[in-house]
């Protein structure tokens, strides 16, 4: 059971969870731009993974139970689970009518991110400190992303105001 957690933060795994994620993000918002922000997010988690990964260049641990990547640090599979569900999260709970369902979204995100992280650790894919860092990193590039998508919304918001000539003042 735990390698097929483990599993969940796979690139193959991971693009199939990202279209899933993608298409009810989507439908559920009824546009594609929250869509396009989660696939933005996980591309540019794994972008950010791999730089990260190639300058420090950490080697995974020594008895790995299933087959380990060459780098560990920060740790891939805590990173694109993290970012994913991060995404997801963030731009279900844009839309969510409760806060309750807000803290369940993201609850369960977190949770997520913690049993991969373990698996991770439990099956010699990472170091703790991998996770730790992978964990840390998809956390600062959500804050990033999500900060760039409310700026965004709300300079759209302003100019739409604008254009129909409401909030404006005039002389």
């Amino acid at each position: 059971m735990l390698k097929t957690l483990a599993v969940l933060g796979h690139p193959a795994v991971v693009a199939v969870l990202v279209a899933g994620g993608v298409l009810l993000v989507a439908r559920r918002a009824r546009s594609l731009r929250p869509g396009a922000f989660v696939l933005a997010s996980v591309a540019g988690g794994e972008l950010l993974h791999r730089i990260v990964g190639s300058l420090v260049g950490r080697p995974a641990p020594l008895g790995s139970l299933i087959q380990a990547p060459a780098f560990s640090f920060p740790s891939g599979h805590t990173v694109m689970v993290a970012t994913l569900g991060g995404a997801v999260a963030f731009a279900l709970s844009l839309r969510a009518s409760t806060w309750a369902a807000r803290v369940w979204m993201w609850t369960a995100a977190f949770a997520l991110v913690l049993v991969v992280g373990m698996c991770s650790v439990y099956l010699a894919i990472a170091h703790p400190s991998d996770v730790l860092g992978g964990a840390a990193l998809a956390g600062a590039w959500l804050a990033f992303c999500a900060t760039g998508w409310r700026t965004w919304e709300r300079l759209h918001r302003t100019r739409a105001r604008e254009r129909t000539g409401r909030g404006v003042s005039r002389l």
